[in-house]
């Protein structure tokens, strides 16, 4: 039979699962997608490259929302509780950018330049509103206050990645 809201696990369990939606996005100049975050309006934001291109998708309907010049990949997204849209990219330099979806016309806040690293490859928000970066390859965590400025809160040993933060409590 057709196995309907749920899944079936690599271990045979069944579960119940979310609906899923296949979209059709026309981009051709991106040809992955790399990072999603989704707000509380419900507008999907995909990060892609090799062009770092921001597509946003509601309704099932997808368009442009930002590019990012001189930027290949968009490694990381997340919109903060304040509904901003943080955008972490790699190539030659670690960046972060705060984009206001509200206000589409306004240029987006750079708010982690590190020249040392290459990607952001993870963002996290805590419970305090502090948002937390993950690069590579040094593998450096920074605290990026809402309206403070970026600071580094620990470094990995060189060739080593920071790829994911837990979305749980941080502290």
């Amino acid at each position: 039979g057709d196995a309907k809201g749920v899944v079936v696990t690599s271990s045979g369990e069944l579960r119940l699962s979310r609906e899923l939606k296949a979209w059709t996005v026309e981009q051709p100049e991106s040809s992955a997608v790399f990072a999603l975050a989704q707000s509380k309006d419900g507008t999907v934001f995909l990060g892609t490259g090799p062009e770092g291109k921001i597509l946003a998708v509601k309704d099932g309907k997808s368009e442009p929302f930002a590019s990012l010049e001189n930027t290949p990949v968009i490694a990381s997204l997340l919109v903060d509780d304040r509904g901003r849209l943080l955008v972490g990219v790699g190539g030659s330099a670690a960046k972060v950018y705060r984009f206001d979806p509200a206000n589409k016309d306004a240029k987006p806040e750079v708010v982690l330049d590190d020249v040392e690293s290459n990607y952001v490859w993870c963002l996290a928000q805590g419970p305090d509103g502090v948002v937390y970066a993950g690069t590579g390859p040094h593998g450096k965590l920074f605290s990026l206050p809402a309206d403070g400025k970026a600071e580094e809160l620990y470094s990995l040993k060189q060739g080593l990645s920071l790829i994911h933060i837990s979305q749980g409590i941080v502290r």
